[in-house]
């Protein structure tokens, strides 16, 4: 699975909409196989989506995303995991393994897991709910 993950200062960025890097790996069997880091400094907000389906991405694994920018990479088949926080090689070990939606990875006031919705304030209409639906942490990283 191609996997791409923002990041500011060795994190995750806390606003995917304006981060300046992005770092795409390639994850199969619970390890990475492949790393690139992307410069997105030149790419404006609304070019990002189109941007990242021509790489092949398959799920973005971010902090904050606004609403219409999940819906966009959604609409192109770009799972959005969203809410998460920490040390970005932390968060990437794991997603690898398949436990990213353990409680000690998400952002303060983002409840439950499974993506932008699943905790109070994402303004977005889907509390409760999240991008992969329920039950997207039973599949892992298929």
């Amino acid at each position: 699975m191609k996997l791409a993950v923002p990041v500011f200062n060795g994190r995750v960025a806390p606003a995917f909409d304006w981060a300046g890097t992005l770092l795409v790996l390639e994850v199969a069997d619970g390890a990475v196989r492949s790393r690139r880091e992307d410069d997105l400094g030149g790419v404006a907000p609304e070019g990002r989506p189109a941007r990242m389906a021509s790489e092949g991405i398959e799920a973005l694994v971010c902090g904050g995303i606004s609403c219409r920018m999940a819906a966009m990479l959604e609409a192109l088949g770009i799972r959005v995991l969203s809410g998460y926080a920490g040390e970005v090689e932390e968060i990437v070990a794991a997603f690898a393994a398949g436990r990213l939606p353990e409680p000690q990875w998400r952002m303060p006031g983002c409840l439950g897991g499974g993506g932008r919705g699943a905790g109070r304030g994402s303004g977005c209409g889907r509390s409760g709910r999240g991008h992969m639906g329920r039950g997207w942490e039973r599949r892992g990283t298929e």
